[in-house]
């Protein structure tokens, strides 16, 4: 157990300037949405739109005229997910990639532990603290909307944190998986972002985008407020696969 809070704590350590800048991004992001909603109310009041397209119109209409449906598409639908996609890559970058290069992996698996049970603790601390930021922040969001007085419902905001939860683990396990692989982390940072980028191609097209992870991300695999049980559970069981091969790729990987 003393190695195991060792490696916990190394992990806090490495990862403490990203969680900040986080965390930093996160808040100020929870702060500012809310009462900016009055604001865009005022400025787009009497705006013509009718040089917009049908479709894009109805849907601002429809934000500016329900502080659910701006909350919904702008903390799940923009905000939040945007911001974990980049930190999950980021975190991910402290993976057993950067540790081969920097020259420390042979002296971590040195250590009286499993390396699956390292690479656990890896992947798990970043996990962690990603998951407590997103729904601290998203607690955050729900507290200033309600002293800015609007109406939020907690338990129907809320609903959208499980589909969001589960696309991160399914990222961050791909990105620990491939840093796991990798022999060098700056490619491994590339395949990330490309494995993310390939997750959206199927939201392009409407026959498609439900089995998008990234639609599913973006809250809208159900009606706001409902929880994607489907989307959020299909997720998991690719991020369970995910780290599985993870584990495999650390329990043979040569240093």
């Amino acid at each position: 157990m003393k190695v195991i809070r060792t490696l916990v704590r190394k992990e806090f350590v490495e990862l403490r300037i990203l969680g900040l800048i986080a965390a930093v991004v996160l808040c100020a992001q929870a702060a500012f949405l809310p009462p900016v909603y009055g604001h865009l109310g005022r400025a787009f009041d009497g705006m013509d739109l009718s040089g917009m397209p049908g479709h894009l119109a109805e849907a601002l209409r429809s934000v500016l005229m329900s502080f659910r449906a701006y909350a919904w598409s702008q903390w799940y639908g923009k905000n939040l997910t945007q911001v974990l996609l980049v930190f999950t890559v980021l975190f991910s970058s402290a993976g057993l990639a950067r540790e081969a290069a920097r020259g420390t992996g042979e002296f971590l698996f040195s250590r009286p532990v499993a390396r699956e049970t390292v690479y656990a603790v890896k992947t798990g601390v970043g996990f962690g603290l990603l998951f407590l930021l997103t729904v601290g922040s998203t607690l955050l969001f729900i507290v200033v909307a309600r002293l800015a007085g609007h109406d939020l419902p907690a338990g129907w905001f809320l609903s959208g944190l499980p589909a969001s939860l589960a696309g991160m683990a399914l990222f961050y396990a791909l990105a620990a998986a491939l840093q796991a692989r990798a022999c060098e982390p700056f490619r491994a940072l590339g395949l990330s972002v490309g494995v993310i980028a390939l997750s959206g191609l199927p939201a392009l097209f409407e026959a498609t985008r439900a089995y998008s992870p990234l639609y599913r991300m973006f809250g809208s695999g159900a009606a706001p407020g409902t929880v994607d049980w489907w989307g959020a559970a299909v997720l998991l069981a690719g991020a369970a696969l995910a780290y599985a091969l993870g584990r495999r790729f650390a329990a043979g990987r040569e240093f």
